[in-house]
């Protein structure tokens, strides 16, 4: 369902989480109604970036091979609006964002890189992308040895570098990770292959990744601020769910114990049963 523009957001968060399949501690509705509360940002179908993006993505569905690289950095640079001034592809990346898993033979290192700043003596990571082939599941072992999926193997990533929200891509399926620094990895997928259909879901993920919450937003409101808030979120309902579990046993004990002991005060019989043979 594509809601148009405007509509007030709960129904609209649902219904674009129910198509990305989130995985872990992932955006909680209640956060995402706090900061979409008229739902997520939609652009102008008609403005230069979207049109130049979706263009593109013409131009990849025919040729997926051919534009592989064109079409991701179009998703980046006119979908995410990164900044070139703040994004490093490549072999623009520094060899400090290199890192290796002996453990594993293996070595990592992002496709591309979103920086807080221009200024390259002070600027830090707040974005990685790391990528995998063609035709990759994001959630299964590649079977190279290593028994993590791609998702898993960004979150390492992320965290050897202290970067707490990256992307991982075949292309098609965007994988947008947290992992904050300690066990938390949360995930969803958005296909990018129906982002001509679905346009809510792609335009969901643009609000998420884009430059403007990224830098633009106060600290609270920030993307890794927000998946911190949902996980807590989550935490105090399982709480109070485990809480409201023991009350219900604990009254449901209470009731066991004064129906016997009315019963018995009454010269009736035992209501509860002493033995696994007893009626």
């Amino acid at each position: 369902m594509n809601f148009p523009r405007g509509v007030v957001g709960k129904a609209q968060h649902r219904d674009w989480l129910a198509l990305v399949n989130p995985e872990g501690p992932f955006l909680s509705i209640p956060v995402l109604n706090q900061v979409f509360p008229n739902g997520v940002d939609r652009p102008d179908h008609r403005s230069a970036d979207i049109a130049s993006l979706m263009n593109q993505h013409k131009v990849w569905r025919v040729k997926k091979v051919e534009q592989h690289e064109a079409w991701m950095r179009s998703v980046l640079v006119y979908g995410a609006k990164w900044p070139p001034g703040q994004t490093s592809f490549k072999d623009e990346i520094s060899s400090d964002f290199e890192v290796s898993f002996p453990e594993h033979g293996s070595t990592m290192k992002p496709w591309a890189v979103l920086f807080d700043s221009a200024d390259a003596t002070i600027r830090k990571p707040i974005m990685l992308v790391h990528t995998v082939p063609i035709g990759q599941d994001l959630r299964a072992t590649p079977g190279d040895g290593w028994a993590a999926s791609p998702i898993e193997r960004t979150s390492r990533l992320l965290r050897r570098l202290k970067v707490e929200v990256g992307l991982v891509t075949d292309g098609r399926w965007w994988a947008l990770v947290w992992a904050d620094l300690t066990t938390s990895t949360g995930s969803a997928i958005f296909d990018s292959r129906v982002w001509n259909e679905e346009l809510l879901m792609r335009d969901a993920f643009f609000s998420l990744i884009g430059i403007q919450r990224q830098i633009g937003v106060a600290t609270e409101e920030k993307l890794p601020q927000l998946f911190k808030k949902s996980l807590v979120q989550q935490e105090e309902i399982t709480e109070a769910l485990g809480r409201q579990v023991r009350q219900a046993v604990e009254l449901l004990v209470q009731s066991f114990s004064e129906s016997r002991i009315t019963a018995l005060a009454a010269d009736r019989s035992d209501p509860i049963p002493t033995s696994e043979n007893e009626p």
